[in-house]
């Protein structure tokens, strides 16, 4: 598995050449930035031969016109084990979502540690306050909840492989989710178990859909017989 500076450099260097920058040309974009990273010392990143401080993380990002999360992490998430340090690993689909603040590293926290406690400890710490506020709002966390179990399910249909503990991530305020039978059955022979997926997310849409509803009747801006008819 690469180490975080390993994939910096090879995202380096593929955004480099998929923008048309050569060194030269992207260590004077930086130089306008602000940041000055010499050609020869951005060849040395690509190749894993020098490391980049944070500041000239979020330059790069900057002037490759991505993230920093992106030259991290990769272009690719999926099951695959990602390092996160030498002793840390998770699968690129978690890591993602942790750092995109959106679910935490469970097995970084204490095991008798209760989940709503290791997600509020998360969003406390991850989040900005009004990030934070908003995302606490019933209609936003219907909303996340629905998202969550439409990525899994897709996830479920296009992913090969024998199933592990870390293949889905868990769906907020559910603890079911869509999961193969046989570890050992190919992508041809998977079956959904324990749940009927099409059930399950018809009743996250209505819940969802409730709540945005209510919503906007808090503010005032919608009656229900408004909101029927911006239904028609």
């Amino acid at each position: 598995m690469t180490q975080p500076a390993e994939r910096v450099g090879q995202a380096v260097a593929e955004l480099r050449r998929l923008r048309g920058y050569t060194t030269r040309s992207l260590s004077d974009r930086l130089a306008e930035l602000g940041c000055r990273i010499p050609a020869s010392s951005i060849s040395k990143v690509e190749v894993g031969k020098r490391t980049v401080d944070p500041n000239e993380l979020v330059a790069l990002a900057i002037a490759l016109r991505t993230t920093p999360n992106r030259l991290l992490f990769g272009p690719h998430a999926g099951i695959n084990a990602v390092a996160l340090t030498p002793e840390v690993a998770t699968t690129g689909h978690r890591a993602w979502a942790w750092a995109n603040a959106e679910f935490p590293l469970t097995s970084t926290y204490p095991r008798d540690m209760p989940a709503i406690e290791v997600s509020e400890d998360f969003a406390r710490h991850a989040l900005p306050v009004d990030f934070r506020l908003r995302r606490s709002h019933p209609a936003a966390r219907a909303a996340r909840r629905l998202a969550a179990l439409v990525d899994n399910l897709v996830m479920f249909l296009t992913t090969d492989g024998a199933d592990t503990p870390w293949d889905f991530l868990p769906v907020p305020g559910d603890t079911t989710t869509f999961r193969r039978r046989d570890p050992a059955l190919g992508r041809d022979q998977l079956e959904l178990v324990d749940v009927d997926p099409a059930a399950v997310v018809a009743q996250a849409l209505t819940r969802t859909e409730r709540e945005v509803h209510d919503l906007l009747e808090e503010a005032g801006g919608v009656s229900g017989e408004t909101a029927e008819d911006g239904k028609a």
